[in-house]
């Protein structure tokens, strides 16, 4: 089989950078001389306006920034680079998370996976970009592979019509850059650490189809909101 690093460099590289000051709460997604819109901040905007309005934003802010730890932990891992680091009141959960990520690994199937690339940028390179936290691949039974995106979660549950909606806007991207390639199929997954049992699981998530994309772009174009019950 093809291994990851080889899809890679199949894989199209966006002009797109990504700025980011966490010292100062920056971070900007910029083509050229021009600002893009996460896709997060989208879906903050025009469906899930009201999902954390009652949650004190410094325990967000200590949530956000544990996961962010968790995150680049796993992806370092996986692209065998040393630990990253992180702030002292976070050394123990990643750790665990990490140990945790490993034994995942070992008794599910996606220990059999490939891994293609962390941190992949995808974008219309017009308004909207975001980085998908995971690509990996998988065999097929005739040799071929299919292409998974994975979004990594640390929430305290696992909200699958959010991630439906973000990883849908992911595969909308990535394929109108990359076709198909020679990969057969491009699926939607989740990797959700559970925090108080210490335990990873892995969840297909649904995707809502393109023109459901398209109307979630215009909306937010256009300074629409959405009843999400009826997104």
């Amino acid at each position: 089989m093809i291994t990851g690093k080889e899809i890679r460099e199949q894989l199209y590289e966006s002009p797109v950078q990504f700025v980011e000051d966490r010292a100062n709460d920056v971070h900007e997604y910029w083509l050229g001389f021009d600002t893009l819109q996460g896709v997060t901040t989208i879906l903050k905007n025009v469906i899930f306006y009201n999902k954390y309005s009652d949650i004190d934003p410094a325990v967000l802010r200590h949530a956000a920034d544990r996961g962010t730890a968790i995150h680049e932990a796993v992806q370092a891992y996986l692209d065998g680079l040393p630990h990253p680091g992180c702030a002292p009141e976070f050394e123990g959960v990643v750790a665990a998370a990490v140990e945790s990520f490993k034994m995942f690994q070992q008794t599910t199937k996606v220990g059999t996976w490939q891994h293609v690339a962390s941190e992949y940028m995808v974008s219309n390179e017009e308004d909207v970009a975001s980085k998908v936290d995971l690509i990996e691949a998988e065999q097929t039974f005739d040799e071929s592979f299919d292409l998974i995106l994975v979004d990594i979660k640390t929430t305290s549950e696992l909200d699958e019509e959010y991630l439906s909606w973000q990883l849908s806007t992911y595969k909308v991207f990535f394929g109108a850059r990359n076709g198909f390639g020679s990969w057969k199929s491009v699926r939607l997954y989740a990797y959700w650490y559970d925090i108080s049992h210490n335990s990873w699981i892995y969840r297909p998530i649904q995707f809502k189809g393109y023109n459901a994309v398209a109307d979630l772009i215009q909306a937010y174009r256009d300074g629409e909101m959405w009843d999400w019950a009826k997104a």
